[in-house]
């Protein structure tokens, strides 16, 4: 059996070392980091929460700014004159070379172009959007968060429904009917199934073929690891695939990164209680190249 070692004490899984990847020290590099998202050249893209801007990490370790002032607003247009207000998420088009940012307090979708120009994909309707995910067409998905809604977003920029009533609740079902309550991390399968870190809730659910189901949680808050339905969480933020198709999950009240294997035997574990805490848990994950495991500023690897 394989093990997943997280500080000095080991969970199922293979993950064996942590790092701290960027910033830290005297530096101010960053200030609150939130979203990520990984390029396929292995540089890491950072949603800067309180520097209102967004940053590219190196492969080698090396932060600079890919677009905003430093200075809260709304402003479109060059990277140096571009501004944000919040951005929470962030999501990596890489066959058009685009960055997409959840910029949380202006209630917005963003766009980054390649040459750094910013624009507004979505203006109306959001509010507090804090989990995006693309996916090989280039489709956006979005949190919602303040609507408890899924949103999708075409590349012709039309904006749907996709999942959520919108009324706060936790119903499974078809996904116009179904109820989330504050939708935050979000995560494609390799099928395309999209998993929603329920934060409210306490759940972890999904969303395919126009149904909305619980994969794990009870509905009630707690630690409990076990089977999928039996286990606990508490406000459950960030999530990502690693490269054997199982869940983590960064359980933000409990301070604590959970597991959730998939498949004909699945079930939650928990890494170590002194491990999670060292991370800023309302920072998203994301799966970079050589099987590393990004969170806020820090990296795993097998």
């Amino acid at each position: 059996m394989a093990f997943f070692l997280l500080g000095a004490s080991a969970v199922q899984g293979a993950y064996t070392r942590v790092t701290t990847f960027a910033g830290g020290g005297s530096t101010n590099a960053f200030s609150d980091p939130w979203g990520l998202a990984v390029t396929p050249q292995g540089d890491l893209i950072v949603a800067d929460l309180t520097h209102h801007q967004i940053k590219r990490v190196s492969r080698t370790g090396v932060v600079s700014v890919v677009a905003g002032t430093g200075v809260s607003g709304e402003t479109n247009g060059p990277p140096t004159v571009a501004r944000f207000k919040s951005p929470a998420a962030v999501a990596f088009d890489a066959p058009r070379n685009l960055i997409y940012v959840a910029d949380m307090q202006a209630g917005t979708i963003r766009k980054i172009a390649a040459d750094g120009t910013v624009s507004t994909v979505a203006t109306t309707g959001l509010s507090g959007p804090q989990g995006l995910a693309v996916d090989a067409d280039g489709i956006l998905y979005v949190a919602d968060s303040g609507n408890n809604k899924i949103r999708k977003i075409t590349t012709d920029g039309v904006m749907t429904t996709i999942a959520g009533a919108g009324a706060a609740g936790s119903i499974d079902g078809p996904a116009l009917q179904a109820k989330f309550q504050q939708p935050n991390g979000l995560a494609l399968s390799s099928t395309g199934a999209l998993y929603i870190a329920d934060q409210k809730n306490h759940l972890i659910r999904k969303l395919e073929n126009g149904v909305v189901s619980t994969v794990a949680g009870s509905g009630s808050n707690g630690a409990v690891d076990g089977p999928p339905l039996s286990a606990k969480f508490t406000e459950p933020r960030g999530i990502v695939f690693d490269a054997d198709g199982n869940l983590l999950v960064a359980d933000s009240n409990n301070d604590l990164i959970r597991l959730v294997t998939l498949g004909s035997n699945p079930t939650v574990t928990t890494g170590p209680t002194a491990w999670g805490r060292t991370f800023a848990l309302r920072g998203r994950f994301q799966c970079g190249r050589n099987s590393r495991i990004f969170f806020g500023l820090r990296q795993w690897r097998r």
